[in-house]
């Protein structure tokens, strides 16, 4: 287990706390002197109920975890820039592309370096959306049956080629474990 605390967003001596967004398809400051050299490159930000702003993408300054752990923001390594940002936020798509797990439960989050082994029911899986990086939600408005009149319903395409009648359901431990063959064991 890395981190288990919950975040603030200030700064203070050598302590930066910062908000944990998973809704966030990018990390992004309002801070100049967390980036250590800032890009030409440039980006909109659009928040939930606000205008959008522009920011400049950049490479943040090193930080680590309390137990010393180096963080990454995603694969480039990059976060935004915006001295008009009200908060500054840390994406959970982000942490995860470096290599680490973020658990919520209703207390608190957790951030896992992988693999991570998790126990319970499975009650849904959904991939995060590669073109926007943030991570949908698709529920249901009402229980459907599990026939073939069902929206549920769908054919795929059988060991031996000929197309069988399968339907979605809750995925099992086991199925999960396939599907995340090195994040879950």
């Amino acid at each position: 287990m890395i981190s288990n605390f919950l975040s603030k967003g200030e700064i203070s001596g050598n302590k930066l706390e910062l908000i944990l967004d998973s809704g966030a398809n990018e990390t992004m400051v309002n801070r100049r002197s967390l980036i250590d050299t800032l890009d030409t490159r440039k980006t909109k930000i659009i928040t939930a109920g606000k205008n959008f702003e522009t920011g400049n993408y950049g490479t943040p300054k090193k930080v680590y975890f309390p137990n010393q752990t180096e963080l990454h923001f995603g694969k480039e390594n990059k976060i935004v820039f915006s001295e008009n940002l009200t908060d500054n936020l840390v994406s959970v798509g982000r942490i995860c592309e470096s290599g680490l797990s973020v658990l919520f439960n209703s207390e608190k989050y957790t951030i896992f370096k992988n693999p991570v082994t998790v126990r319970g029911e499975c009650v849904h899986t959904q991939f995060r959306d590669p073109q926007t990086g943030l991570f949908p939600l698709t529920l249901l408005t009402e229980k459907f049956s599990h026939g073939p009149d069902s929206p549920l319903y769908e054919e795929q395409k059988g060991e031996n080629g000929n197309t069988e009648n399968k339907i979605h359901r809750r995925r099992t431990i086991e199925e999960v474990r396939k599907i995340f063959s090195g994040l879950v064991e």
